[in-house]
C-alpha cells in the first residue's frame, strides 16, 4: 500500500468519514475508495484533488503527512 493510500484512510478516519461517506463527497464508488485505499488502484491526480477537498485538506498535507506528528 502506497503512503499516500495509507494518508487517505488515516484522514477520512480521523475525519469519521465511512468509505461511504467519502465516495459520496468525491462522487467515487464506495468500491472504488476501498480500492483506492488498499493500493490496488492508483491514485490521480483530479482523484487527489476530489479527496483533498472533500476531506478538507491540501493535496500536499495528503501526500507529505507526517503521522508521528499526530501521535
Amino acid at each position: 500500500m502506497s503512503d499516500i493510500a495509507t494518508n487517505i484512510r488515516l484522514i477520512r478516519e480521523i475525519r469519521k468519514l465511512t468509505q461511504q461517506g467519502l465516495a459520496d463527497l468525491t462522487g467515487y464508488s464506495q468500491k472504488h475508495i476501498s480500492r483506492l485505499e488498499n493500493g490496488e488502484t492508483p491514485v490521480n491526480e483530479e482523484c487527489l484533488n476530489r479527496i483533498a477537498k472533500a476531506l478538507h485538506i491540501s493535496v500536499e498535507k495528503i501526500v507529505n503527512l507526517d503521522i508521528s506528528s499526530m501521535l
